[in-house]
């Protein structure tokens, strides 16, 4: 299975990838429709990035009453069966990660499909910050980064600041 992997120490805070998810998606320009969350801290100097882990046990398909998701078996990505899902927003509230959420236009919900095997939001990452590869591939990088549960990266800092 291949997931997306942000590169905490790549990722430049830009929102490029939440537009082009938008866009792919939505037809539409904006980070609220996006299935890729950035945020940036300003007073912290971080930013958090933030999309669906694709869990083998996926809590949200765990917990849906009505079975609209599932897992692909051939591609190990969990999806949303638009015709059975009932928008109760249940998996919204059992994502771990929060990447999971009610598209209010359309009353189902929405996640992270890795746009069939091409995701837009790597393609369109300037900085190389989002990887699709897959598990194994990316393992090492998730092991050298677990002391944080999602991808973060320091913006530099005032160069007078005194160092620990």
């Amino acid at each position: 299975m291949r997931i997306v992997y942000v590169d905490k120490k790549r990722c430049l805070g830009c929102f490029n990838c939440e537009r082009a998810c938008a866009l792919h998606r939505f037809a539409r320009d904006g980070n609220a429709q996006s299935y890729i969350r950035v945020n940036v801290d300003f007073e912290r100097r971080i930013v958090l990035t933030s999309t669906c882990r694709q869990c083998p046990d996926a809590a949200c398909a765990g917990v849906c009453p009505t079975g609209a998701l599932v897992t692909n078996p051939a591609t190990g990505i969990v999806e949303v069966s638009l015709e059975t899902c009932i928008g109760c927003g249940t998996c919204e509230h059992a994502c771990p990660s929060g990447n999971v959420r009610i598209i209010p236009a359309a009353g189902v919900a929405g996640k992270c499909d890795l746009c069939g095997g091409e995701p837009q939001c790597v393609q369109t990452c300037f900085a190389r910050a989002l990887l699709f590869d897959s598990l194994a591939n990316v393992l090492p990088l998730i092991k050298e980064n677990r002391e944080q549960q999602f991808a973060i990266r320091a913006i530099g800092g005032d160069e007078t600041e005194a160092s620990p």
